[in-house]
């Protein structure tokens, strides 16, 4: 007998099998998985999973297995602001695919969290991907774009950092990129992650705060880091991609003599601007 699609009188059912609950302490970085979830979907899951709440916000936590035991571990702890949990809460998930599990989130009052909304959802990645799981292409990774239609390089002074504003020219990239008033703006840095400021014109400059210090600060953004600032459309861009020209290391050997007529190698570490 080939069962061709699931009764609606048994949809309800056949989901229960998917979902459990999950604690979520806020002085805990991680939360183990109930032993009956672990058992029947633990073969499936690798070392990092995506959480998709009801409003496309993805945030990426790994994994780690001890015996029959499994527990989510990296980035689990960022559900505390993201979600407002400060007490604690519970976190209903269905198990979708290996790559994905949709939640659900409740305070510790049993209440549903007010989800974050913004377009594009939010993406909280984890920074760097160690091991197998992170290469096989399981998991999708943030790829910020490569063309983009205007772009801006700022370097960083020190007001732009502990002022939270940061101050632009108006005339060239933003009278060309940005909206001509005040509104809203999304920056999107090259991890994935977003960061909500507010864009608001004056004479000959256009002003950016909100979330902008924010940003900074994750990043460890200093005094003469160079910023790039590009858009994917034409104009009137609310979302604005940030990346940062970091340093480039580059390991050059040099050879030096050695006793009995032989070589030992030792090296010089050089640092570039990759531009």
């Amino acid at each position: 007998m080939c069962i061709l699609s699931i009764d609606p009188s048994v949809q309800d059912f056949s989901l229960m099998t998917r979902t459990t609950y999950v604690e979520f302490n806020p002085s805990k970085s991680r939360a183990k998985l109930p032993d009956l979830f672990s058992r029947d979907y633990g073969q499936f899951l690798r070392g990092y999973v995506i959480l998709q709440d009801p409003k496309n916000n993805q945030i990426q936590v790994s994994i780690e297995k001890n015996k029959d035991e499994i527990y989510f571990t990296r980035g689990w702890s960022r559900l505390r602001h993201f979600y407002g949990l400060i007490y604690g809460g519970w976190v209903t998930i269905l198990y979708n695919s290996p790559v994905t599990i949709h939640i659900e989130v409740r305070s510790l009052t049993g209440h549903q969290v007010a989800y974050p909304h913004s377009d594009p959802p939010r993406r909280l990645m984890l920074i760097d991907q160690i091991g197998e799981d992170a290469s096989n292409g399981l998991v999708p990774h943030f790829v910020a774009p490569t063309s983009f239609y205007h772009v801006l390089e700022k370097t960083l002074n020190t007001s732009d950092l502990e002022s939270g504003v940061l101050k632009l020219f108006w005339s060239g990239f933003c009278e060309n990129a940005l909206p001509h008033k005040d509104t809203g703006i999304t920056l999107m840095d090259w991890m994935g992650f977003t960061w909500k400021c507010h864009l608001q014109l004056q004479d000959n400059s256009c002003i950016l705060y909100g979330e902008w210090k924010a940003m900074c600060e994750a990043r460890n953004l200093t005094e003469g880091s160079v910023v790039k600032f590009g858009v994917t459309k034409p104009s009137n861009n609310i979302l604005v991609h940030v990346k940062v020209s970091h340093f480039l290391g580059v390991r050059t050997t040099l050879v030096a003599p050695k006793t009995a007529g032989g070589y030992k190698a030792f090296y010089q570490v050089d640092h570039y601007y990759m531009l």
